[in-house]
């Protein structure tokens, strides 16, 4: 009886320093995740606002004022626009309709393309932050289950020393029982 209930009082303090040790360990792995997760949330707004489901003139104005669209739409367009009226001239047609209409149609192409490239590593954020998020969760979870498990251990150990003393108690009142 007395192993027991000093095996008891072994195996809670087991339990309460693993439960305690889990828990430092999923505070430092959700703390390495914070940066990504935050990174994530910081570009959903735009995420949103890009695709229709927020401010559309945020959403232009964050466009044009990307180093995406400054550098490579900039450079692209006057590119475009040289060759176009390059060839007009040559043509003849430097001022014709179809000469506008192709740089009209250049305009339209690079700043889709440009758009493309803005929108999709915002989608990216978007998902890894989302991932992230998951994997927070999901060690947050194992967290609340091992402490669960931990209070249940704690309550076994007690009614396990508790039927221990009851047999001591028992026991000792049967010997005196005995003597009488």
């Amino acid at each position: 009886i007395f192993s027991s209930i000093f095996g008891a009082k072994a195996l809670k303090k087991a339990n309460k320093n693993a439960l305690a040790a889990q828990e430092t360990a999923t505070k430092e792995a959700t703390a390495q995740f914070d940066p990504y997760a935050a990174a994530g949330a910081s570009a959903l707004p735009a995420y949103l606002n890009a695709i229709g489901q927020g401010d559309s003139n945020a959403a232009i104005q964050s466009f044009q004022n990307s180093p995406l669209y400054q550098l490579q739409y900039g450079a692209a367009m006057k590119a475009g626009q040289d060759n176009t009226a390059a060839m007009g001239n040559a043509a003849g047609l430097r001022n014709s309709g179809a000469t506008l209409k192709a740089l009209q149609d250049r305009a339209s192409q690079t700043t889709n393309n440009a758009f493309q490239q803005y929108i999709s590593p915002l989608a990216g954020l978007n998902e890894m932050g989302l991932g992230i998020a998951d994997r927070k969760a999901g060690l947050l979870t194992n967290q609340g289950q091992n402490q669960a498990n931990y209070f249940m251990n704690k309550g076994q150990i007690k009614a396990g020393q508790m039927a221990g003393f009851d047999g001591l108690l028992n026991g000792g009142i049967k010997m005196l029982g005995g003597f009488m």
